[in-house]
């Protein structure tokens, strides 16, 4: 309860909301009026999987033709990853919650729920979260396991919260979807921010490429612009289909793209969010 304002004193009022000391002065019988203040605990969790840690490519120096029939991977240049991109945001959220006396807690996904900080409402925390995001990108290649994430959370905080999670989502949707459910039936608010490379929302152009699973080791070359209309196409339907469950589910969906510095997508969603109040 936070103290808002004074008012003339009504018959019926509850004399315990009577400020005696306001009465001694000005000999007037006054009710203190409150609002109702909550602090809002919120949860990061953001994936720190191989997949997430693709910073972009640039074609080759040499044709792959002379040397060999089947297209070189694309080398990798010295730029933001996704993961450097989801980091970002989550900082930048936790500091716009910070400020509103909220408290944060961040956590990681490699091979499910790898770990979990508690919560703080202290910008020293940020600092040392900072410093376990680091240390967190040049762990061993596993996957991110997003669903065993989520159920280890629900068992670790019982209590009703609002839940960010940060990922390519290139996991099962079906078992990400159910977590999900499961967090909204017991009234946890739950928020994906799909976080995506330029590339990969849309193929660079040069030409003949090699796609490479950065977690399987699968390859897919594309070598004519029949495939990469096919991987386009593909790319739109599962969008679709994946904004489609959100909104079945009730999570809040926010497709980013690595193009977009991650300031402006924090102030597009923040907006969105003030303009949906």
């Amino acid at each position: 309860m936070e103290f808002s304002e004074y008012r003339a004193y009504n018959p019926g009022d509850d004399v315990k909301r009577l400020d005696w000391k306001v009465f001694g002065r000005t000999n007037r019988l006054m009710v203190k009026r409150h609002e109702h203040q909550t602090s809002l605990k919120v949860t990061f969790l953001i994936d720190a999987s191989p997949s997430m840690m693709y910073k972009g490519a640039e074609k080759q120096p040499l044709g792959f033709r002379r040397l060999s029939k089947v297209p070189p991977p694309l080398t990798q240049r010295a730029q933001a990853s996704k993961f450097d991109h989801a980091c970002r945001m989550a900082l930048a959220l936790g500091f716009v919650l910070l400020q509103q006396k909220d408290r944060v807690a961040f956590g990681v996904m490699r091979d499910g729920l790898q770990s979990l900080s508690g919560f703080r409402s202290s910008f020293r925390h940020l600092v040392d979260v900072d410093r376990t995001l680091q240390q967190a990108s040049n762990g061993p290649a596993v996957a991110a396991g997003i669903p065993e994430a989520l159920e280890t959370f629900q068992h670790r905080v019982s209590r009703r919260s609002l839940v960010y999670v940060f990922s390519d989502f290139l996991e099962r949707e079906r078992d990400v979807m159910q977590q999900a459910r499961i967090l909204r039936s017991r009234g946890d608010e739950v928020g994906f921010f799909h976080v995506l490379h330029e590339d990969e929302l849309s193929l660079p152009d040069h030409g003949p490429v090699l796609l490479r699973d950065s977690e399987t080791g699968a390859t897919l070359p594309l070598t004519d612009a029949s495939k990469r209309r096919m991987y386009q196409q593909n790319l739109t339907d599962y969008l679709d289909g994946f904004k489609a469950s959100c909104k079945w589910e009730g999570v809040d969906y926010q497709l980013v793209s690595t193009a977009t510095p991650s300031h402006e997508a924090i102030q597009h969603y923040v907006t969105g969010r003030v303009a949906l109040r």
